[in-house]
């Protein structure tokens, strides 16, 4: 239905840079409405006109009625009255319907989650670094608040600001028809109104997006206070942490105190024109009827106008003032949803194909934009299916050389390439799906535990419906002609699932997670989660009585224990089974006994993939094909565990500190030399 669904509010495909200015953005966003935004301003001029009209004709009605004889009123002016009564019985309504359909339902139910949709789809492709340096709650908040922001901007513009101005222009129109010498008050007070308007407006802007910035101040400290509750708890310090919160709140009532003091001087101004208005045009209008000049209907007519005029323009003003207010909000999310990409894809990015895994850093500079940190002219190889340890001392440049791989940040000199092909000219996405990585610290979504493990794709009803069947080896995508394909990776089966683990024979078994009318896909997860001795998901239930792989885990997986949730980032990479696997400590969160039978698991998976592993404790990659030791971000030293003992430097210092105890040898470690810290 036209007026329900005019555009479709999400669609799909990468969007434009968001403009920067308000009317620009407003233009842009809402282009796809255009033809809705013509009709409903056509209605709303059309209404207005109405509505002088029926009033100027109230004026004739009544000198129409004073100078008719009662006994021929019908004959002589019945085919007249019965045009007006159908005009006001069926044309007036039909207008005011017509407008309120297409202003709510039309415009508005359609502005704001078009407007929303296209911030948040714009947003979603920024880097991880830039997400890093804002508060997500903040974020959100822009997201949600600038779609309604520009939906609320366009409505005053297209609802009120259209209305009153053809109102206001058809009053003149009707005024100028009776006496052009009432237009003498009416245009003295269209003259101040703009003047006060002028003088008001800047302050009232201003005044709006203090405050908008004061509620964002706001928002962000509340997301920060309870996102990390438990850091604020044993940090302590109630009573400064509760002065600090005290400020921020007094900061956001004062920015609300001085909007308001901006709104009642205009109040209070728009009273005294309306009341010297009144006064003006009655004042005028006793005059001409004193004199003949003018007939007692229309004069009337034009005093109802003085009112209508009066009433219409305080609706005005809180028109004006919901716009700029909108407008402050809107530009204060602009500020943030409008930023450019910092790491984008190009126009003529293609998906990667990976053929055998090889990867290449190649000079490679990255220092965050501070000139120092991160890496520095790095030049490293790692060959198809070879396994390599990244160790070094916090700050060395382990995370920096992963997230340039996975393209959360641009190198800023040199290039990285997947069997040499440079990751900047191929698509983020596809570059993401050929690696699986597990992180030390395992967030997980506020999800059901299958879409954690395979994606948003997973949830019931979205599941794609060609899901690799789990008795065949799931191997990376196929691609054309191959010169050097990849040894295949180990399929997971059943069988190789039952023996991946020893602590429970639920988990031995798909079933543990999946019904035995599951679905492929499901019966997938469940191996994967077996692989990963996950046994612990068969019996999850939330607090909606969800249960399985359909519980949901909480905000970044906060219902479940550090170990628990390490799995389910295990069971992840497992269930992408893609040609390369970085692995962060990816078993520092399991008890002894569960890592020995992970680490058995990953020996397996890691047959035929490139693997990159950042070991904080040197003892689980020491069976790796080769250790790059990384120190100011250069390559300090690389070979095997044993020539690198061997050799007496870095390596062999840092694996001294670490076998001869924390407490122990290294006593006097600092903790900025801690080599078990990123």
């Amino acid at each position: 239905m036209f007026f329900s669904n005019p555009v479709n509010p999400f669609p799909s495909g990468n969007l434009p840079t968001p403009a920067a200015g308000v009317r620009r953005f407003l233009f842009q966003e809402f282009r796809p409405l255009r033809a809705v935004v013509v009709i409903a301003v056509a209605v709303t001029i059309l209404g207005a006109l109405a509505e002088v009209w029926l009033i100027g004709y109230a004026g004739r009605l009544v000198d129409l009625l004073a100078a008719t004889d009662p006994a021929t009123l019908w004959s002589d002016r019945g085919p007249e009255l019965l045009t007006v009564a159908a005009f006001v019985l069926l044309v007036r309504p039909a207008l005011m319907l017509l407008g309120e359909v297409l202003d709510d339902i039309t415009f508005r139910a359609n502005a704001r989650p078009l407007a929303r949709w296209r911030a948040h789809r714009y947003v979603s492709r920024q880097s991880v670094g830039w997400f890093r340096d804002d508060l997500a709650g903040r974020i959100a908040t822009w997201v949600r608040d600038g779609g309604d922001a520009a939906a609320t901007a366009a409505y005053s513009v297209i609802h009120t600001l259209v209305f009153v101005t053809a109102y206001i222009a058809g009053s003149v129109w009707v005024m100028s028809a009776i006496d052009v010498r009432l237009l003498l008050p009416l245009g003295a007070w269209i003259a101040a109104y703009l003047l006060l308007m002028a003088l008001i407006v800047p302050r009232f802007r201003r005044a709006s997006e203090n405050l908008q910035a004061a509620e964002s101040a706001l928002t962000g400290l509340l997301v920060d206070s309870y996102a990390n509750i438990d850091t604020l708890a044993l940090l302590g310090g109630t009573d400064a942490r509760t002065d600090h919160d005290r400020r921020v709140f007094a900061e956001a009532r004062q920015a609300h105190l001085r909007l308001q003091r901006v709104e009642v001087t205009i109040n209070s101004s728009m009273m005294a024109l309306g009341s010297a208005l009144l006064v003006g045009l009655v004042g005028y209008g006793i005059v001409l009827w004193r004199s003949d000049a003018a007939p007692l209907g229309l004069v009337a007519a034009a005093l109802a106008l003085s009112f209508r005029i009066t009433s219409m323009a305080e609706w005005l003003l809180d028109a004006v003032s919901s716009l700029f207010g909108a407008a402050g909000a809107l530009r204060q999310a602009l500020r943030t949803i409008a930023q450019p990409l910092t790491v984008a894809d190009k126009p003529e990015a293609q998906p990667l194909v990976v053929r055998t895994g090889a990867i290449r850093f190649h000079q490679v500079s990255h220092h965050y934009g501070r000139g120092a940190g991160g890496l520095d002219r790095l030049d490293l190889e790692i060959a198809p299916g070879e396994r390599v340890g990244l160790v070094g001392r916090s700050g060395a440049g382990k995370s920096t050389l992963v997230g340039l791989l996975l393209r959360f940040h641009d190198p800023e000199h040199g290039t990285i390439t997947i069997d040499g092909t440079d990751i900047t000219d191929v698509t983020q996405d596809s570059l993401r799906d050929q690696i699986a990585m597990v992180a030390q610290e395992a967030t997980l979504l506020h999800r059901s535990v299958r879409e954690n493990i395979a994606g948003p794709a997973a949830s019931p009803g979205l599941a794609a419906a060609t899901t690799p069947s789990p008795s065949a080896p799931i191997s990376p995508p196929a691609t054309s002609a191959p010169s050097a394909p990849m040894s295949p990776p180990a399929p997971i089966s059943p069988s190789a699932a039952a023996s991946t683990t020893t602590a429970s024979s639920a988990a031995s078994s798909p079933s543990a997670t999946a019904s035995p009318s599951a679905s492929s896909d499901d019966v997938r997860i469940g191996l994967a989660l077996a692989r990963a001795s996950a046994d612990f998901v068969g019996s999850l239930r939330d607090a909606d009585g969800r249960t399985g792989l359909d519980a949901h885990v909480g905000e970044r997986g906060v219902r479940l224990s550090g170990g628990q949730r390490q799995r389910i980032a295990l069971a992840r990479a497992f269930y992408r089974n893609a040609p390369i696997l970085v692995l962060d400590e990816a078993t520092s969160a399991l008890d002894s006994e569960s890592e020995a039978v992970i680490h058995e698991t990953l020996s397996d998976v890691m047959a035929g993939r490139t693997v990159i592993a950042i070991a904080h404790r040197l003892s689980t990659i020491a069976g790796m094909d080769r250790i790059v030791v990384l120190d100011d971000g250069r390559i300090a030293e690389q070979g095997t565990h044993e020539s690198l003992l061997a050799r007496g430097g870095l390596y062999a210092d840092l694996w001294s500190r670490q076998s001869g105890g924390f407490l122990g040898a290294s006593a006097g470690l600092s903790v900025a030399e801690d080599p078990r810290r990123g």
